[in-house]
């Protein structure tokens, strides 16, 4: 059902106008903070791609089939998903601080597996397709 629904929406975008093209965010986060630990680099970036579609003011992070909440600003726009257990992690993307096409963003990972272990990445986002 989600491959159908994510297949439908590609080819609506790809039906659209320049001008309402959907942007397609490919992210790498290559810092991680934990409580523990403190700030670490990784040696191994957490990759996600991120598509937002203007026209819907939806999206979906590829390769996750939760529903996802854009919320799109003049400064940032964020991508925020509900796990099973009531967590939610979220994705925001600074848009006016980019640099050769590169954005800053910040995941926040609030992940449940008995306990609470919130997470948070920092990388940057590449804006590689619109339209």
């Amino acid at each position: 059902m989600k491959m159908r629904l994510l297949i439908g929406l590609c080819m609506t975008l790809l039906a659209r106008s320049a001008t309402a093209a959907p942007a397609l965010y490919n992210c790498a986060f290559d810092s991680a903070f934990e409580k523990e630990a403190g700030l670490q680099a990784q040696k191994k970036p957490l990759v996600r791609d991120y598509i937002y579609d203007p026209v819907a003011g939806g999206g979906v992070i590829i390769g996750n089939d939760l529903d996802v909440l854009v919320v799109k600003g003049g400064e940032a726009i964020s991508f925020v998903t509900k796990g099973n257990e009531g967590s939610v992690d979220s994705t925001t993307i600074y848009l006016k601080d980019q640099k050769d096409n590169k954005f800053p963003a910040v995941l926040s990972v609030h992940e449940i597996r008995g306990a609470l272990r919130p997470q948070q990445w920092y990388g940057v986002c590449t804006l590689s397709q619109r339209g």
